[in-house]
C-alpha cells in the first residue's frame, strides 16, 4: 500500500529570464489534469504566475498568508479554485515587503514550510514559482521547504554559469541539515533551439563538468506560449498543435514519474 504525501517542488534557477513561470503553470495545470490535487504558490512580486492562472489581483494574497499567526490556516483562506484538482495563491507588490520583514525575524524563512506542513494532507504536491535570486525570501523559502527543484535554464554561457550557486545551495542545505530531503529534480533547458550549437554544447558542459542531472524534456522558444498565458489557458487548449504542447505533456511525465519514486511504503 502506497501512502500519499504531498511533495513539493520548487521552480527556481535563481536566475531571471529562464521562463520559470510558463515551466510552473503548465506542470500545475499538467499535474492536475492527470489526478493530481496541486496547489500552485506564486512566490514572485511580479505576480507572472498569478496573471497567468487568472487570479492577479486577488483579495488574499501569499502575502497575507505569511503575515497570519496561522499561515496554514490563512493558505485555505486564500487558495482559489483553477481548475478540477487545481488550487492556487496569488502573489502582490506586498510580497516582497513581508518577506523582508521575515527575513529579519529568526525562522522567518521557515514560515512557508510550516504553512505548507499544514495543508499537507489537502494535496499531493504544491508547486513554488520563486522568485530570481537564491538571497531573496521567496529563495531561501524554497530551499527550506522543497522536496525537489526543477531548474528551468537558457543554455548559454551565463545562465550555465550561475547555476553554480543553485547546486551549491543545494548541497549547503543537505550537508547543514536545514533540508535533508532536497533535491535537484533537473535542470531543464528552456528556450531551446536544438540547431543552435552553443545550447547544444551548454548541455555537455552541465552534464560533464557540473555533473548535473539534465531533464530530458526540452521546452523551446515560441509566442504562442505567452499568448497562451495571457489567455489564462495551457498551450495544450490554447495549440495543441504547436510543438510547445508536446514538449509540456513531457515534462508533466517526467515530473509525474518522479513524484511515483518519492511515494513511500507504509505498513498497514
Amino acid at each position: 500500500m502506497l501512502r500519499r504525501i504531498m511533495r513539493v517542488i520548487g521552480v527556481t534557477s535563481g536566475k531571471g529570464g529562464s521562463g520559470k513561470s510558463a515551466v510552473a503553470f503548465h506542470l500545475a495545470h499538467g499535474l492536475a489534469r492527470r489526478g493530481r490535487r496541486v496547489l500552485a504558490l506564486d512566490l514572485d512580486s511580479q505576480n507572472s504566475l498569478s496573471y497567468a492562472l487568472n487570479i492577479d489581483g486577488a483579495a488574499v494574497t501569499i502575502a497575507d498568508v505569511l503575515r497570519d499567526r496561522h499561515p496554514a490556516r490563512a493558505i485555505r483562506s486564500a487558495r482559489l479554485e483553477i481548475a478540477p484538482n487545481l488550487h492556487a495563491v496569488a502573489s502582490s507588490r506586498a510580497l516582497y515587503a513581508a518577506g523582508q520583514a521575515l527575513l529579519a525575524e529568526p525562522g522567518g524563512d521557515a514560515v512557508l514550510r510550516g504553512a505548507l506542513a499544514g495543508v499537507a494532507a489537502d494535496y499531493d504536491v504544491a508547486i513554488l514559482d520563486g522568485a530570481p535570486g537564491l538571497d531573496s525570501f521567496a529563495g531561501r523559502s524554497i530551499v527550506l521547504a522543497a522536496h525537489g527543484i526543477v531548474a528551468p535554464l537558457q543554455m548559454d554561457p551565463v545562465s550555465v554559469h550561475a547555476l553554480g550557486a543553485l547546486l551549491a545551495t543545494i548541497e549547503q542545505a543537505r550537508e547543514r541539515g536545514a533540508n535533508s530531503s532536497l533535491s535537484l529534480i533537473g535542470i531543464l533547458p528552456t528556450f531551446f533551439d536544438d540547431r543552435q550549437s552553443l545550447q547544444r554544447e551548454g548541455i555537455e558542459q552541465l552534464r560533464h563538468e557540473a555533473g548535473a542531472p539534465i531533464m530530458r524534456a526540452r521546452i523551446g522558444r515560441s509566442i504562442k506560449v505567452s499568448e497562451a498565458m495571457g489567455a489564462h489557458r495551457p498551450i495544450q487548449d490554447y495549440d495543441g498543435q504547436n510543438p510547445r504542447s508536446a514538449e509540456f505533456d513531457g515534462l508533466t511525465r517526467e515530473i509525474e514519474a518522479w513524484l511515483k519514486r518519492q511515494s513511500e511504503p507504509t505498513g498497514s
